[in-house]
């Protein structure tokens, strides 16, 4: 087995292992944070995420900067995205916590900060010890594009 196919699987087997252990209850619906440099956005959009596939299913109003989804209906546990728009958003998975997104819009990957859930804790460690494997070895860094 070579390198890049031990990556993909451990990815993969990873994220089952994440939602299986956690079960498949509902999410709170309480998501909180604050976007800085978003003084030309009126709204934050979280859209759930599956694949390719992105679905818009709630917006919270932008207030100086900060915002609050309180969802009166749990939402499913799963991936989603956290953004002004598609394209300026932030993976985020949502479960039976209530987390607290911080980050700053001119650099989302280098400045997101999510507390208050130990999934995307994980989830973010995850990929930083992926980047520091291929950083360390830098002829997968291009095949594995992380």
């Amino acid at each position: 087995m070579n390198l890049i196919t031990f990556f993909k699987e451990a990815l993969i087997l990873s994220a089952c292992c994440l939602l299986l252990i956690s079960g498949c209850e509902a999410g709170s619906g309480r998501i909180k944070g604050e976007f800085q440099h978003a003084q030309t956005h009126k709204y934050v959009y979280l859209y759930q995420y599956f694949g390719q596939e992105i679905t818009k299913v709630d917006s919270a109003l932008l207030s100086n900067g900060e915002f609050e989804f309180n969802s009166k209906k749990p939402l499913p546990r799963g991936f989603y995205r956290i953004g002004v728009n598609s394209n300026q958003s932030l993976i985020l998975i949502l479960s039976n916590e209530n987390p607290v997104v911080k980050v700053d819009l001119t650099d989302i990957s280098g400045t997101t900060i999510i507390t208050g859930s130990k999934e995307n804790e994980l989830y973010k460690d995850f990929f930083s010890t992926m980047k520091s494997i291929t950083e360390s070895e830098p002829r997968y860094k291009r095949r594995l594009r992380v």
